[in-house]
């Protein structure tokens, strides 16, 4: 009876995980990997977030090295794009986080018209997006004092 036991309690246990794992596997959108360079002024552009947003759907994310190159993330597990139209949004700008590492705020250094005035976009059918930007126009810093409204400093 013991034995019987066991066996039925494994069997259902290995059930169990094998649904847990078919649920897991794969599961989510249908994603394109994007991955590419950011450069401003000719130059690569260091710890710049690169935010894929699409008209429906969750952004992906990708964060610049030093030699400007990024790989778009949908989550902290999947990296890719959902397909279509996306609005590219590019910044510097970080606020303080200790227990990431930034130690305080970190001003934008990229013109509003490529974040919080995008005018760039994509459709995601490649898997490749270099961006070149250039500095001409007005940079947009969070003004703190006033609510979090932001304001230019060009």
């Amino acid at each position: 009876m013991k034995q019987q036991l066991k066996q039925v309690t494994r069997g259902c246990l290995l059930a169990l995980l094998g649904m847990g794992l078919v649920g897991c596997g794969g599961s989510g959108p249908s994603l394109k990997p994007v991955a590419g360079t950011v450069t401003l002024d000719g130059q690569p552009l260091a710890n710049a977030r690169v935010v894929f947003e699409p008209d429906e759907g969750r952004a992906s994310i990708g964060e610049t090295d030093a030699s400007g190159k990024y790989e778009a993330r949908y989550t902290g597990t999947r990296t890719g794009v959902l397909p279509g139209k996306q609005t590219i949004r590019i910044s510097t700008y970080r606020l303080a986080d200790p227990d990431s590492g930034i130690e305080t705020n970190q001003a934008e250094t990229v013109p509003a018209k490529y974040n919080i005035q995008s005018t760039l976009e994509v459709d995601i059918p490649a898997d490749t997006y270099d961006f070149a930007l250039d500095s001409q126009g007005p940079i947009i810093q969070p003004h703190q004092e006033s609510g979090g409204r932001r304001r230019s400093t060009d």
